[in-house]
Protein backbone atom coordinates (compact mmCIF):
# COMPACT_ATOMS: atom_id res chain seq x y z
CA UNK A 1 0.00 0.00 0.00
CA UNK A 2 1.46 3.09 -0.70
CA UNK A 3 1.58 6.29 1.31
CA UNK A 4 1.07 8.83 -1.80
CA UNK A 5 -2.94 9.53 -2.82
CA UNK A 6 -4.08 8.52 -5.47
CA UNK A 7 -2.70 11.54 -8.75
CA UNK A 8 -4.66 14.07 -10.09
CA UNK A 9 -6.36 15.17 -11.99
CA UNK A 10 -9.58 13.83 -9.76
CA UNK A 11 -13.01 14.62 -11.15
CA UNK A 12 -16.16 14.85 -9.69
CA UNK A 13 -19.66 12.79 -11.00
CA UNK A 14 -23.23 13.00 -9.95
CA UNK A 15 -25.03 10.29 -8.19
CA UNK A 16 -28.98 9.20 -9.29
CA UNK A 17 -30.19 6.62 -6.94
CA UNK A 18 -33.76 4.81 -7.32
CA UNK A 19 -36.42 6.99 -6.23
CA UNK A 20 -38.86 6.00 -3.06
CA UNK A 21 -42.31 5.98 -4.07
CA UNK A 22 -44.56 6.01 -7.06
CA UNK A 23 -44.33 9.82 -7.87
CA UNK A 24 -41.26 12.09 -7.19
CA UNK A 25 -41.16 15.35 -8.99
CA UNK A 26 -37.50 15.42 -8.95
CA UNK A 27 -37.14 12.61 -10.19
CA UNK A 28 -35.67 12.32 -13.98
CA UNK A 29 -37.63 10.45 -17.14
CA UNK A 30 -35.93 6.87 -15.56
CA UNK A 31 -37.27 7.77 -11.89
CA UNK A 32 -34.03 8.22 -10.50
CA UNK A 33 -32.93 11.03 -7.94
CA UNK A 34 -30.10 13.32 -7.52
CA UNK A 35 -28.25 11.57 -4.35
CA UNK A 36 -24.74 13.62 -4.36
CA UNK A 37 -21.43 13.50 -6.08
CA UNK A 38 -18.92 10.60 -6.08
CA UNK A 39 -15.28 11.73 -6.35
CA UNK A 40 -12.63 9.70 -8.81
CA UNK A 41 -9.52 10.16 -10.69
CA UNK A 42 -9.27 10.32 -13.68
CA UNK A 43 -6.97 10.35 -16.57
CA UNK A 44 -5.53 13.50 -18.18
CA UNK A 45 -8.08 13.01 -21.07
CA UNK A 46 -11.42 12.91 -17.98
CA UNK A 47 -11.74 9.34 -18.62
CA UNK A 48 -12.83 8.34 -15.04
CA UNK A 49 -11.16 5.61 -13.15
CA UNK A 50 -12.85 3.68 -10.21
CA UNK A 51 -12.67 3.32 -7.66
CA UNK A 52 -14.70 5.93 -6.32
CA UNK A 53 -12.60 8.19 -3.90
CA UNK A 54 -15.40 10.12 -1.82
CA UNK A 55 -18.88 10.64 -1.70
CA UNK A 56 -20.38 13.54 -1.03
CA UNK A 57 -24.42 13.63 -0.28
CA UNK A 58 -26.94 15.00 2.41
CA UNK A 59 -25.60 18.62 2.52
CA UNK A 60 -27.92 20.18 -0.02
CA UNK A 61 -26.71 23.90 0.87
CA UNK A 62 -22.85 23.12 0.51
CA UNK A 63 -23.11 19.46 -1.83
CA UNK A 64 -21.51 21.06 -4.62
CA UNK A 65 -19.20 23.08 -3.20
CA UNK A 66 -17.74 20.16 -0.87
CA UNK A 67 -17.88 17.90 -3.81
CA UNK A 68 -15.32 20.80 -5.59
CA UNK A 69 -13.22 21.22 -2.96
CA UNK A 70 -12.64 17.44 -2.56
CA UNK A 71 -11.99 16.85 -5.81
CA UNK A 72 -9.25 19.91 -6.16
CA UNK A 73 -7.32 18.20 -3.54
CA UNK A 74 -4.55 17.27 -5.74
CA UNK A 75 -4.10 20.46 -7.38
CA UNK A 76 -4.16 22.39 -4.16
CA UNK A 77 -1.42 19.36 -2.67
CA UNK A 78 0.56 20.75 -5.69
CA UNK A 79 -0.13 24.31 -5.28
CA UNK A 80 1.13 23.99 -1.70
CA UNK A 81 4.67 21.83 -2.77
CA UNK A 82 5.29 24.85 -4.85
CA UNK A 83 4.43 27.54 -2.43
CA UNK A 84 6.74 25.47 -0.04
CA UNK A 85 9.74 25.19 -2.41
CA UNK A 86 8.89 28.81 -3.21
CA UNK A 87 9.33 30.21 0.17
CA UNK A 88 13.16 28.05 0.80
CA UNK A 89 14.06 30.08 -1.72
CA UNK A 90 13.06 33.39 -0.54
CA UNK A 91 14.26 32.40 3.21
CA UNK A 92 17.25 31.83 1.46
CA UNK A 93 17.65 34.80 0.29
CA UNK A 94 16.08 36.80 2.87
CA UNK A 95 18.91 34.71 5.51
CA UNK A 96 21.78 35.88 2.98
CA UNK A 97 20.96 39.85 3.29
CA UNK A 98 20.34 39.82 7.13
CA UNK A 99 23.89 38.10 7.45
CA UNK A 100 25.60 40.65 5.24
CA UNK A 101 23.61 43.28 6.82
CA UNK A 102 25.01 42.18 10.53
CA UNK A 103 28.28 42.51 9.45
CA UNK A 104 27.89 46.32 7.80
CA UNK A 105 25.97 47.26 10.74
CA UNK A 106 28.20 45.40 14.01
CA UNK A 107 30.71 47.79 15.09
CA UNK A 108 33.29 44.87 15.83
CA UNK A 109 33.13 43.91 11.97
CA UNK A 110 34.37 47.81 10.76
CA UNK A 111 38.06 45.50 10.49
CA UNK A 112 36.85 43.00 9.42
CA UNK A 113 37.72 43.30 5.79
CA UNK A 114 34.65 43.39 4.09
CA UNK A 115 34.13 46.80 2.43
CA UNK A 116 30.52 48.52 1.45
CA UNK A 117 30.58 47.59 -2.33
CA UNK A 118 31.24 43.91 -1.63
CA UNK A 119 28.32 43.72 1.04
CA UNK A 120 26.33 45.99 -1.61
CA UNK A 121 27.10 43.10 -4.65
CA UNK A 122 26.20 40.07 -2.09
CA UNK A 123 23.02 41.86 -1.56
CA UNK A 124 22.51 42.80 -5.23
CA UNK A 125 23.44 38.98 -5.92
CA UNK A 126 20.54 37.50 -2.88
CA UNK A 127 17.60 40.07 -4.58
CA UNK A 128 18.59 38.49 -7.89
CA UNK A 129 18.23 34.93 -6.32
CA UNK A 130 14.82 36.20 -4.73
CA UNK A 131 13.95 37.92 -7.47
CA UNK A 132 14.57 34.96 -9.95
CA UNK A 133 12.51 32.54 -7.75
CA UNK A 134 9.54 34.56 -8.01
CA UNK A 135 9.68 34.58 -11.82
CA UNK A 136 10.61 30.51 -11.84
CA UNK A 137 7.26 30.31 -9.80
CA UNK A 138 5.34 32.56 -11.74
CA UNK A 139 4.64 35.11 -9.48
CA UNK A 140 4.41 39.31 -10.24
CA UNK A 141 8.14 40.40 -9.39
CA UNK A 142 8.25 44.28 -8.62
Amino acid sequence: MSNEPTPGPWRMSEIWRPGLGNHNPDADVNGNVFFGYSISGSTEGGGHILPTLAAVHNFPDNIEANARLIASAPDLKAENERLTALNAKLTEATTRCQKILAILIDPENKGSGIDNMVAWTNCVSAEKAARAALTKAGEPVT
